[in-house]
């Protein structure tokens, strides 16, 4: 039991430590995105510089772009063996490398999570894009995957909601649409038992006077 006590106690200050890595910034002296790249790394300060750019953002909105052309165009009921799937396979290769490199060059540039509130897992949109990358990489690789779990290669679909993430209207616009979910779902309740209602009304009215 004092095992067990010792181990339970040494979980929660791990959690705790690991918790408040996520939540307060690090000393400049304990800043090291990947446990290897500090401060004043030079390939983390390129990484910076390379993140803030103002070009940045755009050139990875044009790749979403046209990333998400290619999925629209795509047909999986057609040959493996024909010229333009064949292209869009060598596209979709190209694009994941290209999200790859984004996803790398902001986790060398803000730490992947121990490193406060700027770290690339503590913000929504980059989970989501950690999620599409990772499930990309995973399509790439020769693996077969089980019938169950091929379902996770839809999650691709989502690469257009990552244009959302760079354009601050457009995530208000989505924001705001999440925010009425709530009060949508009670209307169309309501407009469901009035359908009900009258479709009831209705069939015992007219029963058997349109048939024929």
């Amino acid at each position: 039991e004092e095992a067990h006590d010792q181990m339970v106690e040494g979980a929660q200050e791990l959690v705790s430590d690991l918790s408040e890595k996520v939540k307060k910034a690090p000393k400049a002296d304990d800043d090291f995105a990947l446990c290897c790249f500090g401060p004043t790394s030079p390939l983390r300060v390129l990484a910076k510089k390379v993140t803030t750019h103002p070009k940045f953002d755009s050139t990875i909105m044009v790749i979403i772009l046209f990333s998400s052309i290619t999925l629209a165009y795509d047909n999986p009921m057609k040959s493996p063996e024909r010229d333009d799937v064949k292209f869009l396979m060598v596209l979709d290769y190209i694009f994941t490398i290209i999200f790859t490199f984004e996803l790398l060059v902001k986790v060398v540039a803000n730490g992947f999570l121990l490193n406060g509130p700027s770290s690339y897992l503590c913000n929504a949109w980059n989970r989501l894009d950690f999620i599409i990358v990772v499930t990309a990489l995973l399509e790439m690789t020769p693996i077969t995957m089980p019938p169950g779990l091929r379902a996770i290669r839809t999650i691709r679909v989502l690469r257009p909601i990552r244009m959302v993430a760079r354009q601050k209207e457009l995530r208000l616009v989505l924001d705001a649409l999440l925010t009425s979910v709530p009060q949508v779902m009670n209307v169309m309740i309501v407009c469901v038992l009035f359908f009900l209602i009258f479709s009831v009304i209705f069939v015992n009215l007219y029963k058997g006077t349109f048939e024929g």
